[in-house]
């Protein structure tokens, strides 16, 4: 038995870092392509948008947006998606086990969304 107990185990690890290593890929991806957006729209902003903000400003608002979108929000994204998934594969194993519970999460499912 312990076999199957180290086959699942060895599993759910690979998934896990497979799932972990493709999120990440994606959003290094999006960052690429959000700092390019923003790069883009600050080089081909009017002159009268580099009169009125001073350089330093432009670099930090640059730079602080960036590092919001690289470090805070892939994973804040991420456990968001981790803990929904957790929490619908409870509710799904909780309906497996006694179907009558799906009589009472009809009303209550539309109450939460």
């Amino acid at each position: 038995e312990s076999y199957y107990a180290y086959t699942y185990l060895g599993l759910a690890i690979g998934i896990a870092l497979i799932r972990t290593d493709y999120f990440f890929q994606l959003m290094l991806r999006g960052a690429y392509l959000l700092h390019n957006n923003m790069l883009k729209g600050v080089l081909y902003s009017s002159l009268r948008f580099y009169e009125s903000n001073p350089v330093g400003c432009i670099l930090n608002r640059f730079s602080k947006d960036q590092q919001v979108v690289d470090e805070l929000l892939p994973l804040t994204f991420f456990n968001t998606i981790q803990l929904l998934m957790m929490a619908v594969g409870g509710v799904a194993i909780i309906a497996m086990t006694n179907p009558w519970i799906t009589l009472i999460l009809i009303p209550i499912i539309p109450t939460l969304l």
